[in-house]
């Protein structure tokens, strides 16, 4: 069996079959998803273990642990624990817990901090899951969620794959911090296998930290993307003041070889509302326009800073956006990128305090309404509005980010509705360089919202920020610019993370235009389970050493006949996937935002 752990830079060239099959006895079926929007072979959450007193050794059917080397310590934590991060963190503390905004809900923990074992002691924990029923299948990947702090030397923790009960092998091993990261391999099946066992092993623990882990999935993995996309857009957002590297990342986005059809700018495009501040803004605009001449804005909560009336900052951002009213819709070579806005904010009663959007009833049925229509015809929109949204992105576990929305329920109703969406928040000049620099929106309140959307932090013009300590921030380059590059192929969305002034300093103050990651997100109603076929002609190898490698076209259209042949069979199913984050690179945290962000 060979694995292959996808890095960011790379690309998987499998074109993978999932085939309906008969479960083998003791392989183990999906959560309960609504049939047409099943996107695994396998998923578990965690969210359905039975947890009355929030702590529990229990996990879901079929699941097993096994622990060693504990004579002493408290009971609770000899193990793995199910729980939540509210639950966790009031019975263990913060102490960059609560940084896990991967996590969703419950979801499985090592605490060997909190378990206090004698020195004699020396814990190992394995958790296994239930047999995954991979039958008929030539290559899965394996997803999961995880949250992972190093103890001290000698402890450890590994993640291993077994096929009907045979030898494990290691697929990834975590010997240093790996803040709320998602992680992707792919694994080759050996021929006959009927089930796969992923076990997650804590060892050698004794006073040490914790990891969490969730939403572990197998599913197919990607298939080869197209030489080239069929839509790019570019991403900017927190402007604010800093006219002279606007201009250089809207210059350096120009030269790209890829043209852009579009321009997005995602809020706090001025400091703050004033005429004086968009003036300013205009003509670093009308000094370098984006070559595609098309543009979206949203209004961020700068929009609204300043002493003038709501109604008075609102127009202005009305007049200069070219908008008759704050939300808007612009479609470009068939990709719709939708805004939401607020429509109400006044800095003299709030003084810059949050909530920063309102969002009437009739803004809430038009997006509604657009996200059904491209639902429906299986388009993936791209959703753009400045404040995060919680448990999603980097910083967005802090309790300064909880209180962005007026009425986050509202809004959440409709967005959850949709899995077919790719969603785009900034506000808080978070660093691209973190690992949930993406995350995923997952949301009780629709039978869609366990399975959820991604959710991208957009970056900054305007300085790079990360965590200091629980819930603060600091700012670590006031130099920086950073945004996005969006990519639209017919079985995915890539967002790029790029660094505008990649290695600035006094020697060369602008620095270079660096990529820093990509990240991929399934098409989801464009990527069905097909019916079993014959064994499709290979297709070319990418150089998966290149970040820019995006396969040969001949993968991307056989992916799109077989899609169509399981459209045909009444096969639809969502593949809700996430390309992991493995690079180390900057830890996230909390942050607590500065007066006036």
């Amino acid at each position: 069996m060979i694995s292959r752990r996808a890095l960011v830079v790379a690309n998987t060239t499998a074109l993978a079959i999932a085939v309906p099959f008969a479960a083998p006895a003791g392989a183990a079926q999906p959560e309960s998803f609504p049939e047409s929007t099943r996107p695994y072979l396998y998923f578990e959450s965690f969210d359905g273990v039975a947890n009355p007193a929030h702590f529990t050794h229990d996990l879901p059917e079929d699941w097993s642990q096994k622990v060693s080397g504990v004579t002493s310590g408290e009971a609770r934590w000899n193990g793995w624990t199910v729980s939540d991060v509210r639950h966790w963190t009031w019975a263990a503390g913060t102490d960059e817990r609560h940084f896990f905004t991967q996590g969703h809900d419950q979801f499985a923990i090592i605490d060997s901090k909190q378990q206090r074992l004698a020195g004699r002691d020396s814990m190992d924990a394995r958790m296994s899951t239930a047999p995954i029923d991979v039958a008929g299948q030539n290559t899965v990947a394996l997803e999961f969620d995880q949250h992972y702090r190093q103890g001290k030397d000698g402890q450890h923790a590994q993640v291993a794959v077994s096929f009907d009960g045979g030898e494990p092998e290691v697929v990834d091993k975590l010997t240093h911090d790996r803040y709320s990261s998602h992680e992707y391999f792919e694994l080759d099946v050996p021929e006959g296998a009927k089930t796969m066992q992923v076990t997650f092993s804590y060892l050698g623990g004794n006073d040490d930290y914790w990891w969490a882990v969730d939403n572990v999935a197998v599913r197919a993995p990607f298939t080869q993307a197209a030489e080239k996309p069929n839509t790019v857009i570019d991403v900017i957002s927190d402007t604010q003041d800093d006219p002279e590297d606007f201009k250089l990342a809207v210059r350096r986005l120009n030269a790209m070889p890829e043209k852009a059809g579009a321009l997005v700018i995602n809020g706090d495009l001025v400091d703050n509302g004033s005429q004086e501040q968009w003036d300013k803004f205009l003509a670093a605009r009308k000094e370098v326009p984006h070559d595609s001449g098309v543009e979206l804005w949203t209004i961020g909560n700068h929009e609204m800073y300043g002493k003038e009336t709501s109604e008075v900052h609102m127009q202005r951002f009305l007049k200069y956006s070219g908008q008759d009213k704050p939300w808007n819709e612009v479609v470009v070579d068939g990709t719709p990128l939708i805004s939401i806005n607020t429509e109400y904010y006044s800095d003299v009663d709030r003084g810059g305090k949050e909530p920063f959007q309102r969002i009437s009833a009739e803004q809430l049925q038009w997006l509604d309404e657009r996200l059904a229509q491209w639902d429906a015809q299986g388009v993936t929109a791209l959703v753009f509005t400045h404040p995060l949204l919680p448990g999603t992105v980097s910083m967005s576990h802090s309790a300064w980010y909880q209180n962005d929305f007026e009425d986050e329920q509202a809004i959440s109703d409709v967005l959850s509705k949709y899995n077919d969406i790719v969603a785009f928040t900034s506000h808080s000049h978070s660093s691209l360089k973190q690992n949930n620099w993406w995350g995923t929106r997952r949301y009780d309140g629709t039978p869609q919202g366990a399975i959820g959307f991604p959710v991208v932090n957009t970056g900054a013009i305007l300085n790079e920020y990360l965590p200091d300590g629980d819930h603060d921030e600091e700012v670590v380059d006031d130099k920086a610019a950073t945004g996005l590059r969006v990519k639209v192929y017919d079985d995915r969305i890539r967002v790029e993370a790029w660094d505008f002034k990649d290695g600035h300093g006094l020697a060369n103050p602008d620095g270079e235009a660096k990529m820093i990651k990509y990240q991929d997100f399934s098409k989801q109603k464009r990527m069905a389970a097909p019916a079993v076929q014959p064994p499709a002609e290979s297709t070319p190898e990418t150089d998966t050493d290149s970040a820019s490698a995006e396969g040969s076209s001949a993968g991307a259209k056989a992916a799109l006949v077989i899609g169509v042949v399981a459209a045909l069979g009444g096969a639809f199913a969502f593949i809700a996937s996430q390309f992991g984050d493995q690079l180390r690179g900057l830890l996230p945290a909390s942050f607590l935002e500065l007066a006036q962000r």
